[in-house]
């Protein structure tokens, strides 16, 4: 909404590219598409990619489990498989600081979030972590309980390669 509204006033014509956030971050590093949005900033992500300075929306994850798990704490997470999106800083800092707790757990890297509700749900699975976002989103179509387990809160910007296109990041602020 925010995008449109920008483009409207500025009499952008927009074109959205749809493919998995890891392509899609390949592709903007590649130049291959002129902007990004719903980007978190990372120290590796800013060699690659220019931001906008005002932030969008602040967003955090949320670890998911099956119906009926006993999963209630993050210290629950030893020894599981959770399923997380390629590319998504948020699995980056969970499986960080987990890691650092001394809680070892195998990771599932999928496409998409969908593909993470899907693991759970059919019990492939035990937890996943997910956008707060994606989680309202599209929790409702799967048979998956939210946990109380929250982590990695990020505020949210639009991204364009790095050196390029810095006038779009300009109007954007």
């Amino acid at each position: 909404d925010i995008l449109n509204y920008i483009a409207s006033k500025e009499g952008w014509q927009l074109d959205y590219v749809p493919s998995t956030w890891e392509k899609n971050l390949e592709k903007l590093a590649k130049a291959e598409i002129d902007l990004l949005l719903d980007i978190a900033k990372s120290e590796s992500r800013a060699e690659l990619f220019d931001f906008n300075t005002e932030s969008v929306f602040s967003n955090w994850a949320i670890v998911y489990v099956q119906k009926n798990s006993q999963i209630q704490s993050i210290l629950d997470l030893r020894g599981k498989k959770i399923a997380a999106m390629k590319g998504d800083i948020s699995y980056e800092g969970f499986r960080r600081n987990i890691k650092n707790l001394g809680i070892y757990s195998t990771f599932e890297p999928v496409d998409n979030f969908s593909d993470i509700f899907e693991l759970i749900a059919q019990e492939k699975a035990d937890a996943g972590i997910i956008s707060r976002l994606y989680g309202l989103h599209l929790r409702v179509k799967y048979n998956v309980t939210r946990s109380t387990i929250i982590c990695c809160p990020e505020n949210l910007y639009f991204a364009v390669p790095r050196k390029k296109n810095q006038e779009l990041i300009q109007k954007i602020d």
